[in-house]
């Protein structure tokens, strides 16, 4: 059985394979439409398939240099966490090199103190715990006005700290236990990202079903005219991807820390919003 290391480089080795093949498709069908205008058909077919590999390469070498600057990112960042831990805390920092086996252990103590210290936590999971009905009155009104889905958990004397979302904006509300409300905060951080995600999505839909209007009306025979596929073939991927990234159903999970897990309360849970 594959172990998870392994399963990471065989997912990525495929990922890679299949976005530099995308890469090829989609700029060899853009530069075929001039090129078979302005050049023979066998000439025009040799162009695109050299733009074609010239956008992979670049691609290639985007991707690799892009690799190298996060790694290089995450030991910096490991360096300094474990830097500082030996600083703040010397018996948690010795506890840690206690019987480790890592060569990065010997090598480089603060980087694999700090590799450790930066791994990701075990999911905390927090739930709500024996509301009172006023409580859950007042929780269950915010929760229709927060898109009829949000996250409760149980915090000191038994208040609830509420977290749902309207228009991508996430909100926090506090509710104590004679079903008071109090407004925290609001985090309108990922307004952007979750809009982007759905304009590359809805355009990519357009650009694909688009595309067979002039098939309908010029190409009945089923042919696909060059100049066609790049659009075809582009926007089936920015749906996939927009898509992709927007499961359908609430996202207000994504305003959690990471490994954080509250208790889901509203209909919009079963109903995907």
């Amino acid at each position: 059985m594959l172990d998870n290391s392994r399963m990471r480089i065989v997912a990525g080795f495929v990922g890679r394979t299949t976005g530099l093949a995308l890469v090829w498709l989609v700029a060899t069908g853009v530069a075929l439409i001039p090129a078979r205008a302005m050049l023979p058909s066998g000439n025009a077919r040799y162009i695109g398939w050299g733009v074609g590999l010239l956008a992979v390469a670049w691609t290639w070498r985007f991707w690799h240099r892009r690799g190298r600057k996060l790694g290089a990112e995450t030991s910096a960042r490991e360096l300094a966490a474990g830097e500082e831990l030996r600083r703040d805390d010397a018996a948690a920092y010795r506890a840690l090199l206690d019987d480790a086996c890592d060569p990065l252990a010997f090598s480089d103590p603060d980087r694999y103190v700090g590799r450790l210290v930066a791994a990701p936590k075990t999911p905390q999971r927090y739930a709500w715990d024996t509301p009172t009905q006023a409580q859950q009155a007042a929780v269950e009104r915010l929760t229709d006005e927060l898109e009829r889905a949000t996250l409760v958990r149980t915090i000191d004397d038994h208040a609830a700290e509420v977290l749902g979302m309207k228009n991508d904006v996430a909100y926090r509300y506090l509710v104590d236990s004679a079903g008071g409300i109090t407004f925290l905060s609001t985090d309108d951080s990922k307004v952007r990202m979750l809009r982007t995600f759905r304009r590359v999505a809805g355009t990519g839909i357009v650009l694909f079903i688009g595309s067979f209007v002039p098939l309908l009306i010029w190409h009945r025979d089923g042919s696909v005219p060059g100049w066609l596929a790049p659009f075809m073939l582009g926007g089936f991927v920015m749906a996939f991807l927009g898509l992709a990234a927007q499961p359908p159903g609430p996202t207000v999970f994504r305003f959690l820390d990471p490994g954080e897990r509250w208790q889901e309360e509203g209909s919009g849970w079963d109903t995907g919003g």
